[in-house]
């Protein structure tokens, strides 16, 4: 599960889910459009039950008025952009922008 903020009318990203590929973005080695397309895109760096001591990522976020919170899997944010999730979330109640996301 991810999150992502929406504040209009841009999208930041809450949560990493500790892909190779991430770690190469956020270094500047590859772009977000070659981290989606790349052979080792679903490669994971770490996740629960790979070692028994866990470390727990918390992070506080100044929440402002207007401020929308999407939570959703890798499922939507592969096949939907962040642009496109945005204009969703700010042009259409809550049910009707899941409807069209799931679509």
């Amino acid at each position: 599960m991810c999150g992502e903020i929406v504040c209009c009318p841009s999208i930041q990203s809450l949560t990493f889910w500790n892909l190779w590929v991430e770690e190469m973005v956020r270094s500047g080695d590859i772009t977000p459009e070659e981290a989606r397309h790349h052979p080792w895109r679903n490669r994971i760096t770490r996740g629960l039950g790979m070692n028994p001591n866990v470390t727990v990522a918390i992070n506080i976020y100044d929440w402002q008025p207007g401020d929308t919170l999407v939570l959703c899997s890798d499922g939507l944010t592969r096949h939907v952009n962040d642009d496109e999730i945005a204009a969703l979330v700010m042009n259409y109640l809550p049910r009707e922008a899941v409807a069209h996301l799931i679509e």
